[in-house]
């Protein structure tokens, strides 16, 4: 079975590492080439790649790389025990806070975007 990275374009490799370290407790595990960062957490790996704002994203995509907060049908999921916490040091470290927690009979969930405009939510199963 082969392995997944995941991989988050920011427009500055540092405050990239900063946030992801500060706000969800990743460990910097290497930085092999320049503007490049690979993160880990458990067994999850995310690799940064420091790309300009205004650069185009593939040969064939209509719009350019934007650093705004956007809308994608693919964002992180982070699992905590606690997310009151977890939210705190996420709005701390620079996140954006897009929703209430909300609480069902399956857990808490809230919405968040990092300062690229990725969305990401905290998930606290009961």
């Amino acid at each position: 079975m082969p392995s997944v990275e995941i991989c988050i374009d920011v427009p500055n490799i540092e405050v990239g590492a900063r946030f992801y370290i500060e706000a969800l407790g990743f460990d910097r595990e290497t930085s092999p080439v320049a503007n490049v960062a690979v993160l880990s957490a458990d067994n999850l790996r995310v690799c940064l790649l420091q790309r300009a704002e205004g650069s185009q994203p593939s040969p064939s995509a209509e719009h350019p790389r934007s650093y705004r907060r956007h809308w994608t049908p693919v964002h992180l999921d982070v699992v905590v025990p606690d997310i009151e916490r977890a939210l705190e040091r996420a709005v701390e470290a620079g996140a954006t806070l897009e929703s209430e927690i909300e609480t069902d009979e399956h857990g808490s969930w809230v919405s968040c975007a990092d300062p690229f405009g990725h969305g990401f939510c905290f998930i606290c199963p009961r």
